[in-house]
């Protein structure tokens, strides 16, 4: 006689179908958006996580009689133990990309210290990887809002960098916006016209070629 096995049911559970925290796990505020507007709103909220006294390595953009002002104003000469006598100065020659050579020296003694603006990994300086990356997404979010929203949307680019838009600008992406609307119109209406000028031909032709087979056909004489 052959065994016989039997099967039990198989009971299968996924989590948070009967879970009582269910509806927390779920984001009321997700709702349909565009994967750029996402994007926007997590950058928006990643930077205002970042603490007031953080003080990992960053990459900012500053002039160098600002930095000058502050040495001078706080700053003492190790050597000759004077106060107001250093300045920062830029080695043009030494540039790579958005790094450069900055000198501290002072004005009285002559001592001198310099150091490249930014750190090298793999022989390619942050800053200058930082600012194509970040220059990258700002035009890949230009491109992308642009196509889905028209140009009027670049003010959130400029609005993302820290830039305001004047009246005039504002009123130069609406007219850019209006001139595409108005020449997809002239394109759709020139392609609907083409085709409805085709349909006829060959509607006409069909019935140009029957009617010539009647005239011709046998016993029509």
């Amino acid at each position: 006689m052959p065994r016989t096995k039997a099967f039990g049911k198989l009971i299968s559970f996924y989590y948070g179908q009967n879970n009582d925290h269910a509806e927390q796990l779920v984001n009321e505020s997700n709702e349909k958006v565009c994967t750029s507007k996402f994007k926007i709103e997590s950058a928006s909220e990643m930077l205002d996580d970042i603490p007031f006294d953080d003080q990992s390595s960053v990459n900012i953009v500053i002039d160098l009689d600002i930095i000058s002002k502050f040495l001078k104003s706080m700053a003492r000469c190790k050597y000759c133990n004077k106060c107001d006598s250093l300045i920062i100065t830029e080695d043009a020659r030494s540039r790579r990309g958005l790094c450069v050579s900055l000198t501290l020296q002072c004005i009285f003694c002559g001592q001198a210290f310099s150091s490249m603006s930014s750190n090298p990994t793999n022989g390619v300086y942050d800053i200058n990887v930082r600012s194509a990356y970040g220059l990258r997404c700002i035009g890949v979010m230009d491109a992308v809002v642009t196509f889905n929203d028209g140009a009027q949307s670049r003010i959130r680019v400029l609005d993302e960098i820290g830039l305001k838009p004047g009246l005039y600008m504002r009123k130069a992406l609406r007219i850019i916006d209006n001139k595409r609307v108005c020449e997809a119109e002239i394109a759709m209406y020139k392609a609907s016209k083409e085709a409805r000028i085709r349909n006829k031909r060959e509607k006409q032709n069909k019935n140009l070629e029957k009617s010539n087979k009647l005239d011709y056909s046998a016993g029509l004489f």
